[in-house]
């Protein structure tokens, strides 16, 4: 009876080893190009990757790709094939596409899957005697081992992508706080942006952080808000004081009263 062939496993990196990675890695870039040049010109992935990742790693990147659905019918926006050590881009979020979905699938497919996860995802190809391409999303996995792998992938990548450090920075230079900005419940906020008042209708403490996230973007490359909104929530720029014990009466919601709760 042949011996069964070894199944692919995801690393059991802990959460702290890879936020720890992340910052290694972004300290090799920062020591690059100096503190100054990303205060200036934003932390971008394209710079990232022809300065660092790509002469360190190897990691080629292809786009404009038609890469097709998944099982359920979703378009794919990236793949990491281990072998060839290469990340593809589907063509909908191309350069020309302008699509801001793109900058975060270049750190997740290039940083997070090829240079956190490339080398130990190919020495498991050695192990299972069949040195072939894997595309991480794919269903040949399992589910638990995806998720992990993805999970790894994205968090490595948002790491690299908004630094504690920038996101700190950004967010001191353009909203000048001195606290957190507070949400309370559904209701129409205004943000001062520089001396600008702008307003927006917020539904919860995810949307805020998505839009304070989209005020900062040109520090991150383009990032998306949403994806620069994980890491504010993360590092405790929004309260939720939506509590079920904790009754709030306001008569007014001048323009004023509710600008205070979040800049003041």
């Amino acid at each position: 009876m042949r011996p069964s062939k070894p199944k692919v496993i995801a690393p059991n990196w802990t959460k702290e080893e890879i936020v720890a990675a992340a910052g290694r890695l972004g300290k090799q870039y920062e020591d690059i190009v100096g503190r100054d040049y990303i205060l200036m010109n934003g932390l971008h992935f394209d710079d990232v990757y022809e300065k660092l990742l790509f002469p360190k790693f190897n990691i080629d990147l292809y786009e404009d790709d038609d890469l097709g659905k998944d099982a359920d019918g979703n378009q794919l926006l990236g793949r990491y094939d281990v072998a060839d050590n290469a990340a593809h881009l589907d063509r909908s979020i191309s350069r020309e596409a302008n699509d801001p979905r793109r900058i975060f699938t270049c750190w997740h497919e290039v940083a997070g899957h090829g240079a956190l996860q490339g080398s130990w995802l190919r020495k498991q190809l050695r192990l299972t005697g069949e040195f072939e391409s894997i595309d991480v999303t794919e269903f040949s996995l399992s589910a638990s081992i995806e998720r992990r792998l993805e999970w790894q992938a994205n968090l490595f990548a948002s790491r690299l992508a908004a630094p504690d450090w920038l996101v700190n920075y950004a967010i001191r230079k353009t909203f000048r706080p001195n606290r957190p900005f507070i949400f309370y419940e559904p209701c129409i906020y205004w943000l001062d942006v520089q001396g600008l008042a702008i307003r927006k209708f917020i539904v919860d403490p995810g949307d805020l952080c998505g839009w304070i996230g989209s005020k900062i973007s040109g520090y991150f490359g383009g990032l998306s808000g949403e994806a620069i909104g994980y890491r504010i929530a993360n590092l405790g720029w929004v309260q939720d004081r939506t509590a079920p014990d904790l009754h709030l009466r306001r008569a007014v919601r001048s323009k004023a009263m509710v600008g205070s709760l979040l800049t003041v």
